[in-house]
């Protein structure tokens, strides 16, 4: 009924795939393969040039790259979010200020709006980051 590709890394996936599907099939799936293979090229060039961009423009992003989990877009997503660290007095009002605060309990204190700012959606993206590193 089908073939089971074998297990592999991202760059070597084109040409493992390539050895392993079948003859019935090669025509159609080669050059979805070669995509997929030119994808993970690019991918890997930003990725260059992230810590690249991190490592010379953004040296916070070293200290914070130490912690387990936290990789280069986490920490420049960090870095590029707090913009300023010098302007919090405590570590501790970094917190707040994107909006890590405990639950309140009385539901008529909740604010609505109309929709979110371009400043909420980007601590929104912070907030996925640190939640995906935490995992």
């Amino acid at each position: 009924m089908g073939t089971r590709l074998p297990k592999c890394s991202s760059p070597s996936f084109a040409q493992r795939v390539k050895e392993a599907v079948p003859a019935e099939i090669r025509d159609a799936l080669l050059p979805l393969v070669g995509l997929t293979a030119a994808l993970s090229d690019c991918i890997q060039g930003y990725d260059e040039k992230i810590e690249e961009l991190g490592r010379e423009k953004y040296g916070h992003t070293a200290l914070l790259r130490q912690v387990k989990g936290v990789g280069p877009i986490t920490a420049l997503a960090y870095v590029l979010t707090l913009e300023n660290p010098e302007r919090f007095v405590k570590s501790r009002d970094v917190g707040p200020y994107l909006g890590l605060v405990p639950k309140q309990e009385n539901p008529a204190m909740f604010r609505y709006t109309t929709g979110p700012s371009d400043f909420l959606k980007s601590i929104c993206d912070l907030w996925r980051c640190l939640s995906a590193t935490s995992h």
